[in-house]
């Protein structure tokens, strides 16, 4: 028995396939993947703050050694509050609406990661251009902004899938920092049956387990 596809069904793979082959169609996709990461960024902005408040304010203990306990566990507790737990959370990614996305405008910028000669040089490099040897080939990748409309279809393309890889990166980011903090939070209240000296040393490894995690950095 063969099933009619519903109407919402069509709808969506109809935009999935202009979003995948038509120039128009991935203009759309590019500006729906620009907004999700950029709100990403932003939203994850305000949890690695918090961890980098952490930090400062860890650093900052050290010349107050009498006090350091006391103020140990306070910015634990500032670092693992409920507001900033659910801050810490994945935010939920918005779906394509169906059709009317496809009568977006299409105009529009987007930033890309392209090679961009470097305006730097190496001691070297500026010998070789006062010899007038100089070596053209001196590039680094930049984020460089661009209209759509001037990019190709298959720029296009490449661009669109380095964002979903970005939003990838930053929803594993997002999940980490939760995991981090939750964690930090829980250990923090397990400690409370520790000797004074003992739960101070575990105060200090927690903290630092979480602000030391290279991998929590923004891109």
């Amino acid at each position: 028995m063969i099933l009619e596809m519903s109407g919402t069904s069509k709808k969506q793979n109809l935009v999935q396939k202009l979003s995948t082959q038509t120039k128009d169609g991935l203009k759309i996709e590019n500006q729906r993947l620009c907004k999700i990461l950029n709100d990403l960024k932003k939203k994850y902005k305000l949890t690695y703050e918090v961890i980098q408040q952490l930090d400062q304010e860890y650093q900052q203990s050290k010349d107050s050694m009498v006090l350091r306990y006391p103020q140990l566990k306070d910015m634990i507790r500032r670092a693992t509050t409920d507001q900033v737990l659910q801050q810490a959370e994945m935010p939920k990614i918005p779906k394509h609406k169906g059709v009317k996305d496809l009568f977006h405008s299409t105009e529009g910028t987007t930033q890309v990661q392209q090679p961009v000669q470097s305006r730097s040089s190496s001691f070297l490099q500026t010998c070789k251009q006062f010899a007038g040897k100089s070596d053209d080939s001196s590039y680094e990748m930049k984020t460089v902004t661009r209209n759509l409309s001037d990019m190709h279809k298959k720029e296009i393309e490449d661009d669109n899938k380095n964002k979903e890889h970005m939003i990838s990166v930053y929803e594993n980011k997002f999940l980490r920092a939760h995991n981090r903090l939750t964690k930090l939070k829980q250990e923090f209240i397990a400690s409370k049956e520790d000797l004074l000296p003992v739960r101070y040393n575990k105060l200090k490894e927690m903290i630092k387990t979480v602000t030391k995690d290279e991998k929590l950095k923004p891109e």
